[in-house]
């Protein structure tokens, strides 16, 4: 399940041309695209520049979600502050091998990738930060933020190579599934 973050009114981060509702449409569609060329079934949550409350969104997961089958939910996002690079965060229920082959393929690319890890919530370290990684249940669940829109170097490398971070991501996400299906498990 590819999760572009924001749409519609909910623009998320703007900088300039750079606008980040629809950059995250653009690469999730890009995602989408490859791993369907790859033959994995996947959901693209918006197709358009629609507004989609999170709650809405959780619910629209969780119709998608598939029991007893391996889910993997990818939400893309972009972030604020100065610094430069990308960074990605896997769920508390989750090993880091899927944030591993993602951040991988994307320095393939040629992105830095500042980090992967996993966010506590502070008011219950036993829960994830967001509640997009948090409440999905039978998912694995990863939150990619790529870039810095504050950044000037960011902000130009993300708007100029959405394809290739796009298939980037793809690849990353197939290699893992390729992995797993090798010793014919997943581990989620």
């Amino acid at each position: 399940i590819i999760n572009p973050q924001y749409g519609g009114s909910e623009t998320g981060k703007i900088n300039n041309s750079f606008i980040e509702k629809n950059f995250n449409l653009d690469i999730s569609k890009v995602i989408y695209n490859t791993l369907k060329e790859k033959g994995i079934e996947t959901s693209l949550l918006r197709d358009s520049d629609q507004t989609i409350s999170l709650q809405d969104r959780l619910n629209l997961i969780n119709k998608l979600v598939k029991p007893n089958e391996e889910n993997i939910l990818i939400s893309t996002t972009v972030a604020e502050g100065g610094s430069s690079g990308a960074e990605i965060i896997y769920a508390l229920r989750n090993e880091d091998d899927l944030a591993s082959q993602i951040s991988n393929e994307l320095e393939i690319s040629g992105l830095n990738v500042l980090k992967y890890y996993q966010l506590r919530n502070p008011d219950d370290t036993s829960k994830d930060f967001y509640a997009i990684i948090r409440e999905p249940e039978n998912t694995e669940s990863i939150i990619i933020s790529l870039g810095y829109i504050d950044n000037s170097v960011d902000n130009n490398y993300l708007l100029n190579n959405v394809e290739k971070l796009g298939k980037s991501i793809a690849n990353g996400i197939y290699n893992y599934i390729g992995y797993y299906l090798s010793f014919g498990y997943y581990p989620f």
